[in-house]
């Protein structure tokens, strides 16, 4: 009985021991610091060197935004129009939900759009018509409906099943 107690042991200490070393020798993808809850696919880099995760789980903005900065990112900031085609070729198509949050929002007391990062507002993607209302304080992007890759305002959260609602509406992380 002795005898295969101390096997035991030798045996789940080599199998740590592989474990950890494996560990240390690998480059973990970003996925590894995202919630197992969560469903994301892996984009790793585009021509400015940023990396994108896609995730298909639907909260507020505000909680988004929250979860990209717990795991060393942002939501993201679209500030050109091949950062804005690179999101919609090898983006996008990878989600399910109908829209994407993006990391924009107004300041509710100046009513000026800004970026999560304070990057310079420059470069826009409305669809058209928007932005049309001035309660709607936060952007999605369009995926599987509308103008693909297209903006839209919203409310950080809408309760319902419906086109615009949260639940048909993922996010996007960021890491430069």
């Amino acid at each position: 009985m002795e005898h295969t107690h101390k096997s035991g042991k030798r045996f789940l200490s080599g199998v740590l021991s592989a474990a950890m070393l494996a560990n240390f020798c690998t480059v973990m993808p970003i996925t590894a610091f995202a919630d197992d809850d969560i469903d994301a696919e892996v984009q790793t880099t585009d021509s400015n060197g940023h990396r994108y995760q896609l995730f298909d789980t639907s909260m507020s903005w505000t909680d988004a935004e929250s979860y990209c900065e717990s795991i060393g990112g942002h939501l993201v900031t679209i500030t050109s129009a091949e950062e804005q085609q690179y999101v919609i070729e090898n983006l996008l198509p990878t989600g399910t939900k109908k829209t994407y949050f993006i990391g924009l929002s107004r300041d509710t007391d100046t009513a000026e759009w800004n970026w999560v990062t304070d990057e310079a507002f420059d470069y826009t993607n409305w669809d058209y018509g928007e932005p049309n209302s001035t309660t709607e304080n936060y952007v999605h992007m369009y995926a599987n409906m509308g103008n693909v890759g297209t903006w839209n305002n919203t409310y950080n959260f809408l309760e319902g099943d419906w086109a615009y609602a949260t639940s048909n509406c993922g996010f996007i992380c960021e890491w430069e």
